[in-house]
């Protein structure tokens, strides 16, 4: 096909030469260009009297002016087809590869909206309206498709992916049925088979955090979208770790899985970039042999004028300054202090910039001492590390981190799973981070609850749950709303409870066990009577033996060991323990009782100050008032299966206590006694 200007153009431009278009492109003064050159297709400019049909390449565009309406859009439909024969591999091609990928698997807001991008870029090059042009109908169906794409919005997306889930189950519904020796609840189900690149689970107490783990990896294995060396699963204690081996090996049959600690991930990463274990201090494994060697010391510290002028200043002003305590009793406190501020001061160096942000200006008097008591024994326990060829478990994440970083360390796990997220500590989120960022399509799985987070004094920052998606990026978040282990008396109650707080992610918890009658019961007076009394209660009164649990803030507030025997000996139906709040985690008993509900310093919830340099260090803390020690009580009160007995103060009760009482909580009051318990308070 010839095109010429119009005759009038004669008397406006000098080079008056002709456009040539055929299959293969185009010939304009004097330059050949092939259709595959051009990026989008031939478009008109519109003038008043006379349009100019456009090309455009990568690096130029080129125009044809003078045309006549008429001739103008008869040369446009030839250029377009003649364009859009040799650009449809293209089109076909995207087309295909994101049909396969939206049909495959699970579709991620990421690739969604990568998809989205592919789409709208392709859609621009091409015309806003095909019907006019004889395009082929592969071309108008690929187009459409594109356009679908184009169009979604978040709620259409949510719309396909529920599809694609509730698709799944029904195809590994005998699967999700007998992996268990109940089926997974819907919640777990739907958690298994989402695979967005960032996957938080909350899971409350009793909801089967470990099962839904254990449904993800075999579910992935099952439907083959992964295979067992791309998994890596992630507990923060070895017991929980060497739980998860044994329920993935008795559950899915394999043992090929690669399941362990940090600190064990740790040296497993250190290890293969220097080709041998490093070694790992005794002050590491042992606490007690690191405050041992604090003292000593310390002790040789305090040797000096200098450093012991420091010390006295500060077990004056700051440490006790108003207890008679003698100078060997203040050493073993600072001693104590120390040991808890290495580690912490350690990591907090891996990033000095956000140490200084960190260092509060309130109590910077108190904080200055306290880093120049510290700084020397700091020194000296690297300079031991050094000189010992040793590493403690802070080096361990911080080499790791720095390994993957600069790429000495090459991820081979696609999965990462992670076990009570609500207790890690920012280094330790910054190497899972690392290691996902390294895989392409990887993926974060993170179980955890965010109402149990009560470890902030080791570094636990409940803020990397509660803001998952600002830490990690684009997150799907599925909450477990089944227990399985307390009713709904105990359940209401404790949810009521720690969502006073509103920084508390918003969970509805339902019940497996539902009871018309109050489970959480109020006792007052004397602990150790008030708790013969209702241990003696249960003992007569069941008929089958019952686990009990005594629990309180403190170790020293519970019955000693000898103790404990003898109620045991005593009440024949009852097999009974102590524990701290902290220590019942992760356990539960048929009833608990928890005793040490009173208000102060010693009491509940803990009031007692903390160093101001330690503060700074922990992640920060929370605006609202005895936040941890609230979703402490929370932990309590959910380790019973059946019942909560709570035994409190008469003359100083918790402010707990009084909170239930003045807010009308549906808890029994004062079982046992008829006395009416407000009229006490």
């Amino acid at each position: 096909m010839q095109l010429t200007r119009h005759w009038i153009s004669k008397f406006f431009i000098k080079n008056h030469v002709s456009l040539s278009i055929d299959a293969q492109g185009i010939q304009i003064d004097n330059i050949h260009i092939n259709w595959l050159e051009m990026s989008i297709s031939p478009n008109i400019n519109k003038g008043l009297f006379f349009n100019s049909i456009e090309f455009q390449t990568n690096k130029s565009k080129y125009n044809f002016n003078w045309l006549s309406k008429k001739t103008a859009r008869s040369a446009l439909k030839i250029t377009r087809q003649y364009w859009a024969q040799l650009h449809q591999t293209r089109l076909h091609s995207l087309v295909k590869k994101q049909k396969i990928e939206i049909n495959k698997s699970y579709l991620r807001k990421g690739t969604w909206l990568t998809f989205q991008q592919q789409a709208l870029t392709e859609l621009n090059r091409w015309p806003l309206i095909i019907d006019i042009y004889h395009f082929e109908d592969t071309i108008k169906k690929s187009l459409k498709f594109l356009r679908h794409i184009s169009s979604w919005n978040e709620k259409q997306l949510g719309t396909f992916q529920s599809k694609y889930i509730n698709n799944q189950r029904e195809k590994y519904r005998d699967y999700f049925n007998c992996l268990e020796s109940n089926p997974l609840t819907d919640k777990q189900q739907i958690a298994c088979i989402t695979n967005e690149q960032n996957n938080l689970i909350l899971a409350g107490a009793g909801t089967g955090k470990t099962s839904t783990m254990i449904g993800r990896v075999g579910y992935l294995l099952k439907s083959n979208q992964a295979t067992t060396s791309e998994f890596l699963l992630l507990a923060f204690g070895s017991h929980a770790a060497e739980e998860m081996k044994l329920r993935v090996s008795n559950k899915l049959k394999t043992n090929s899985i690669k399941i362990c600690t940090f600190h064990a991930l740790g040296l497993y990463i250190i290890k293969s970039v220097e080709s041998k274990s490093p070694n790992v201090t005794n002050m590491a494994k042992n606490e007690q042999v690191k405050l041992d060697w604090i003292h000593t010391q310390l002790t040789k510290l305090l040797a000096q004028e200098n450093y012991k002028t420091k010390a006295q200043y500060y077990f004056d002003t700051y440490l006790n300054a108003h207890k008679n305590t003698d100078f060997d009793s203040k050493k073993h406190e600072l001693a104590k202090l120390l040991n808890q501020l290495l580690g912490l001061y350690k990591l907090a160096l891996f990033n000095v910039n956000s140490l200084q942000s960190r260092l509060t200006q309130q109590n910077k008097a108190q904080i200055t001492i306290e880093l120049e008591l510290l700084s020397p024994i700091y020194q000296l326990y690297q300079q031991y590390l050094v000189d010992n060829n040793e590493i403690d478990f802070e080096d361990m994440i911080i080499k790791s981190i720095k390994y993957i970083k600069n790429q000495q360390f090459k991820s081979p796990w696609r999965h990462i799973l992670v076990d009570e997220f609500q207790d890690i500590s920012e280094p330790r989120a910054q190497l899972i981070k690392a290691l996902r960022e390294q895989v392409v399509d990887g993926t974060l799985f993170c179980v955890g609850d965010d109402w149990q987070a009560i470890y902030r004094f080791t570094g636990a920052d409940v803020s990397l749950t509660t803001r998952f998606d600002t830490y990690f990026g684009t997150t799907k978040t599925t909450s477990l709303d089944k227990t399985f282990r307390f009713n709904n008396s105990i359940s209401d109650i404790a949810t009521q409870f720690v969502m006073q707080n509103p920084e508390q992610l918003n969970k509805k918890m339902l019940t497996h066990i539902h009871t018309k009658q109050p489970k959480v019961s109020l006792y007052h007076g004397d602990n150790n009577t008030r708790l013969h009394s209702i241990l003696s209660t249960i003992n007569n009164t069941s008929k089958e033996s019952k686990s009990i649990y005594i629990l309180a803030r403190y170790k020293y507030l519970l019955p000693n060991t000898t103790t404990i025997n003898q109620l045991n000996n005593t009440y024949k139906k009852l097999n009974i323990n102590a524990l701290t709040f902290h220590a019942s985690k992760g356990k539960e008993a048929d009833k608990v009782i928890i005793i040490g509900l009173k208000n102060g310093k010693s009491g509940f919830p803990a009031q007692k100050k903390i160093s101001p340099l330690l503060d700074s260090l922990l992640p920060k803390n929370e605006s609202y008032r005895y936040a941890e020690e609230r979703r402490l009580f929370y932990v309590a009160m959910t380790r019973a299966k059946h019942q909560v007995h709570l035994i409190f103060d008469t003359h100083k009760p918790s402010i707990f206590i009084t909170e239930l009482i003045d807010n009308n909580y549906a808890i029994e009051y004062n079982e046992i006694s008829t006395e009416p318990l407000k009229e006490v308070i």
